[in-house]
C-alpha cells in the first residue's frame, strides 16, 4: 500500500475493483462463481477489509460501489461455463452466441 501511495501525485485517486463475495451471483453460483477464479483473484476484500487495508493516516476512501465493470449477464455466463468445465483455451464464440440470439 505504501508503494501505491508513493506512486500517486498529490490529489491523485486510486480505483480498485474486486469481486464481491457477498453478491447475489456469488451465492447463486457457489463454487462456480467467477470471483473465486484464481490466479486472477488471490484475495477478495469486504468494505471493512478495505478500511483496514487503506488506513486513514494516508488514505481516504471516497466511495465504495457494489457494482463492477462487468455486467451481471457476463458474470453469470462465465459461471455457467465454469460449471460445464469448458476448456478456456478454446474459442468461446460457439458457446456465447447461442445465448445472445
Amino acid at each position: 500500500m505504501n508503494k501505491l501511495y508513493d506512486c500517486l501525485n498529490t490529489g491523485g485517486k486510486l480505483i480498485i475493483e474486486v469481486p464481491d463475495y457477498n453478491s447475489i451471483s456469488a451465492r447463486k453460483q457457489k463454487q462456480y462463481w467467477q470471483g473465486w477464479h484464481s490466479p486472477r483473484h488471490m484475495t477478495l476484500f469486504s468494505e471493512k477489509g478495505f478500511q483496514v487495508l487503506f488506513n486513514s493516516d494516508k488514505w481516504k476512501i471516497i466511495d465504495h460501489h457494489k457494482y463492477g465493470t462487468l455486467d451481471a449477464f457476463t458474470l453469470w455466463w462465465l459461471g455457467k461455463m465454469e460449471q460445464q468445465q469448458i476448456n478456456w483455451s478454446d474459442s468461446m464464440e460457439s458457446k456465447f452466441w447461442p445465448l445472445a440470439f
